[in-house]
C-alpha cells in the first residue's frame, strides 16, 4: 500500500472553461504549435500531454512551503478555474477515446482531492471507466477503493479480484497490492473467494468486470 501511494504521488508530481474549444484562437498555455494542432484534432494521447503537462500545472499553484519546489503545490489549491475545467474536459474527451490512462489520472485527481475535498464517488466512477479498457492502475485503485467502501460499497470479492486482474495483466503490479491481498485473504470467505474466482474469470471472457 505505501509503495502504491509513493507512486500516486510521484505520478501527481508529475502531473501536476467553462466554455471549451480545442480551436481556440489563442494559446495562453503556451502549446507547442505541432501539440496544439493535435489537440484541436482531438488526438487523444495529445489531450492527455496537454492537460496533465500544460493545464494542470496553470490550475494548481504552491502552497507558500512548497513556493521553490516543483511548482504545482498543494493540488487542493485551484487558482485557475478554466485552467482546471480545461483539464478535466480533455481528460474526459481523452478517456471517452479509450486513452483509458486518462481516466486513471482523473480518478487519482479527485481520491486526493483535487477540489479541495477527496471526492471517492467520482474518483471510483473515473477508475471504472478506465478498467474497462484494462487499465493496471484503475484496477489497483479500485481493489483499494472496495476494500475500504470508499465511494463504493465495500466488495472484499470485488476487491481480490481487482487485483487479480491487475497482476494478471501486468506482474508487476503484485508489488502494489501485496498488502492489500494479504488483508483481504484473511479476511475472506470461502463463499467470498469463489465469487472473486468467477468475476476473474468473467473479465478474462468477457472483459466485464
Amino acid at each position: 500500500m505505501q509503495k502504491f501511494l509513493i507512486f500516486a504521488g510521484l505520478m501527481l508530481t508529475f502531473i501536476f472553461s467553462n466554455g471549451f474549444s480545442h480551436a481556440a484562437a489563442s494559446n495562453p498555455y503556451n502549446l507547442p504549435p505541432a501539440l496544439q494542432s493535435k489537440v484541436n484534432a482531438g488526438d487523444p494521447a495529445a489531450l492527455y500531454k496537454a492537460a496533465t503537462e500544460y493545464y494542470l500545472p496553470v490550475a494548481t499553484a504552491p502552497s507558500d512551503d512548497e513556493a521553490e519546489g516543483d511548482g504545482y503545490g498543494d493540488p487542493s489549491r485551484i487558482t485557475d478555474q478554466n485552467a482546471f475545467n480545461l483539464t478535466i474536459r480533455s481528460l474526459e474527451e481523452a478517456g471517452a477515446k479509450k486513452y483509458y490512462e486518462a481516466y486513471r489520472t482523473l480518478g487519482v485527481l479527485f481520491r486526493i482531492g483535487i477540489t479541495g475535498t477527496p471526492d471517492m464517488k467520482k474518483a471510483a466512477g473515473y477508475f471504472e471507466e478506465g478498467a474497462k479498457g484494462g487499465d493496471v492502475g484503475c484496477f489497483i485503485e479500485l481493489g483499494y477503493l472496495y476494500g475500504d467502501g470508499l465511494g463504493i460499497p465495500m466488495n472484499r470479492s470485488r476487491a481480490y479480484a481487482c487485483t487479480q486482474i491487475a497482476i494478471a495483466l501486468d506482474p508487476e503490479a503484485h508489488q502494489a497490492v501485496s498488502t492489500l491481498v494479504g488483508t483481504l485473504s484473511q479476511k475472506m470467505t470461502a463463499e467470498e473467494k469463489q465469487v472473486a474466482e468467477k468475476i476473474v474469470a468473467r473479465w478474462q471472457a468477457e472483459k466485464v468486470l
